[in-house]
């Protein structure tokens, strides 16, 4: 378009139904809306232009009726079958397996295929997951690994200026390297005890640094074989696990047995008792960590969780 010879609009008041019916789909995730629904929209649309909206405000607002509505906001799942034994239909799995993978509704191949049939076909199944992972590996890594690691217990960790190296530029760096680790595990199809124990890592320049991993000079993270007397390697020696497992002034060994029984074992410790002493009561003047927790750990009323 030019100032003086403006395009047309590809939509407008001529086809305004038809564009409230195609996305209203879309947002429903492929299921029919119903034709009363649509109806409605339409009309409030209408509404909206006799009292004066423009074309582009009373879509806006028509369309936010669609966003707001609980077949969007909500999977409304259809069960096939008799309500002792469920099962979900080829559309509803599709969904959720793309919501899981990609954080967001399924593609236009993936939709296909469930036209097909193919989302019951075990082999087929696993195409697609394959294909999504293919070009979405990242975006799985970043969904998954930020609340499997629980990203927003480390973002709430105020470190001590104690430790003056830690700024806002190592603190994204640690997030990061977990990202790509996991990233790196989805992509090589790697096994599930990397978690714990590796023999590489996946650092930017500023992560070997901090590490003492030599020749890493890129801004991007990459994958770089240790030594095997490296005490890193896996998600536990990642900074960004000992940073949480911290109260930003020390390590907290209580905490870091927490974050492990629950993202490892399944097992979440119980909550405390009432009236816990602090952990330094009883001690005679500073003493070391280790100290610490033998002390708390002899108490009867800490013994039970701390010991695990």
């Amino acid at each position: 378009p030019r100032p003086d010879q403006r395009s047309e609009m590809m939509w407008n008041d001529v086809n305004a139904d038809e564009l409230i019916t195609r996305f209203t789909k879309e947002a429903f995730r492929h299921r029919e809306p119903d034709a009363e629904f649509i109806d409605g929209l339409v009309s409030y649309f209408k509404n909206l232009r006799e009292k004066g909206s423009t074309f582009e405000q009373a879509m806006i607002d028509t369309l936010a009726v669609v966003l707001a509505s609980p077949s969007f906001v909500f999977l409304n799942e259809e069960a096939n079958g008799e309500s002792s034994s469920r099962k979900l239909s080829s559309r509803d799995i599709a969904i959720r397996l793309s919501y899981f993978l990609t954080s967001g509704p399924p593609d236009e191949v993936l939709y296909e295929a469930v036209e097909a049939g193919a989302i019951s076909d075990a082999k087929a199944y696993r195409g697609e997951i394959d294909r999504i992972l293919s070009k979405n590996s990242r975006v799985l890594a970043e969904g998954f690994s930020s609340q499997w690691a629980d990203f927003v217990r480390f973002n709430s960790i105020s470190v001590s200026n104690r430790f003056p190296t830690y700024g806002e530029g190592i603190r994204h760096s640690m997030k990061q390297e977990v990202i790509a680790y996991f990233q790196t595990l989805i992509e090589e199809n790697l096994p599930v005890s990397n978690l714990i124990r590796s023999e590489f890592a996946t650092v930017n320049a500023q992560m070997a640094v901090h590490y003492g991993i030599p020749d890493v000079t890129t801004n991007a993270f990459v994958k770089v074989s240790l030594p095997s007397d490296s005490p890193r390697g896996g998600y536990l020696s990642q900074a960004a696990f000992l940073v949480a497992g911290s109260n930003g002034e020390r390590t907290s060994p209580a905490v870091r047995g927490m974050i492990l029984m629950n993202r490892f074992l399944n097992a979440p410790p119980a909550s405390p008792p009432p009236n816990v002493p602090e952990l330094g009561v009883g001690a005679e003047g500073p003493v070391p960590n280790r100290e610490l927790v033998k002390l708390h750990t002899s108490q009867a009323q800490c013994a039970s969780c701390h010991r695990k």
